[in-house]
């Protein structure tokens, strides 16, 4: 079955939204009743871009691949800088769970990237707006290679949605991950009022502590009930990368807090006094995003003890994710920059100035060996490589470490 790349439909709508939105509306990061936070990101030249894109036309699709003739036993067998070999199914569901702070229901949808057999059906649409031309809507799942699914998960940027950087989750998905990502209720791009309130940003933990729980509660006869999530990798765009940093346990300064967000209330501080961590996160991987010091401080990030990878793009902000490397000195953290990268290059792809097949290849495979050293424990020289920054993949990108 055909992988193609990046979204299909919808970009015309997408540009009238860009041109009467403010810059950055997409995914990418947004305000806390100030300017755009620099640690988010933001696009200067994203109308631009959407241009490029509607001129260039829809995906060139990818090389067929299809599942080997003698079945693998790792994932590991796969080459870790190339496309995987399997199909990719979609499917989504409801779920919902106590509000971390009120307890009343909150609904969300969790969305699902899985390995599956090749079929043919329609291709989701995000939002009922974007088509995902590289996943077919409630395939037939694959068995795991193995006796369980690695899963990765996704926290999308401010006014996205999950599928934001579906070929990244199809990615992972043609490896043999079951990759998953909530809508976070109240901060999509179609809807955002819960979006700058203060309860929003421990909703967001919440929804990912959330998901993994209704994964782990599937019936036994759900294919997908077979993700091990028990140690997970945990993914974000823009301020997505808030939630990789708090689910991750990052320390939140309540004194910073307080003075970034005088209106929390005794219940709300309450909530991120005790810390919104997950302890099934085990290695974390951050796109186009910081650190935010308003919640955290200068010194909430001592507290993360897990691997992390960020990666950024040269037209989007470097000198805020230059000023995190810097701070962050105990943490075993690398940093991959890519040269005219910008802030979607990480998401729906729409630059002007990198190439989105060659931004995306590159995206995805330093993301999977990350997942792979850190995850399942893959120490090919390859692999390692080029987590450590010791194999070039592309003069585009640049590698840096602790």
């Amino acid at each position: 079955m055909a992988r193609g790349r990046g979204f299909g439909v919808g970009f015309g709508w997408l540009l009238t939204a860009a041109l009467a939105a403010p810059v950055g509306l997409v995914g990418c990061g947004g305000s806390d009743g100030d300017p755009p936070a620099p640690e988010e990101g933001s696009d200067a030249a994203l109308d631009a871009a959407l241009d490029a894109a509607l001129d260039e036309g829809t995906a060139d699709a990818a090389p067929d691949m299809r599942p080997p003739d003698a079945g693998p036993t790792s994932t590991l067998e796969f080459p870790v800088d190339g496309p995987g070999p399997f199909a990719v199914g979609y499917r989504s569901w409801p779920v919902e769970y106590p509000d971390p702070i009120a307890g009343a229901p909150r609904g969300i949808t969790l969305h699902a990237w899985y390995p599956a057999e090749p079929a043919e059906g329609p291709r989701p649409r995000h939002l009922d707006l974007f088509e995902d031309p590289e996943s077919v809507v409630d395939a037939p799942a694959r068995p795991p290679v193995g006796p369980r699914y690695p899963v990765m998960i996704y926290s999308h940027g401010d006014r996205g949605f999950a599928g934001t950087s579906a070929f990244l989750m199809a990615h992972f998905a043609s490896h043999g991950w079951l990759a998953v990502a909530p809508d976070h209720a109240g901060n999509l791009l179609n809807s955002n009022e819960r979006g700058e309130t203060v309860a929003h940003f421990a909703e967001r933990p919440a929804d990912i502590s959330a998901s993994l729980d209704a994964l782990a509660a599937l019936p036994s006869d759900d294919p997908l009930s077979r993700g091990d999530v028990e140690r997970v990798v945990l993914s974000g765009h823009s301020r997505g990368v808030y939630t990789v940093w708090a689910s991750a346990g990052a320390a939140y300064d309540l004194d910073a807090m307080a003075a970034a967000f005088p209106e929390a209330t005794e219940a709300e501080r309450a909530v991120f006094a005790e810390g919104l961590g997950d302890p099934r996160v085990a290695a974390v991987l951050g796109l186009a995003g910081g650190y935010r010091e308003s919640w955290f401080g200068p010194e909430g990030w001592r507290a993360v003890a897990l691997p992390m990878q960020f990666q950024s793009g040269s037209a989007d902000n470097p000198a805020s994710l230059r000023a995190m490397f810097d701070r962050v000195e105990g943490l075993d953290l690398v940093w991959v920059e890519l040269a005219e990268g910008c802030h979607q290059t990480f998401a729906l792809g729409l630059c002007g100035s990198l190439d989105r097949h060659r931004g995306f290849r590159l995206v995805e495979t330093y993301a999977l060996a990350l997942a792979r050293r850190h995850l399942l424990g893959d120490t090919a020289p390859e692999t390692v490589g080029i987590v450590e920054g010791d194999v070039e993949l592309d003069p585009a990108a640049t590698v840096m470490r602790r």
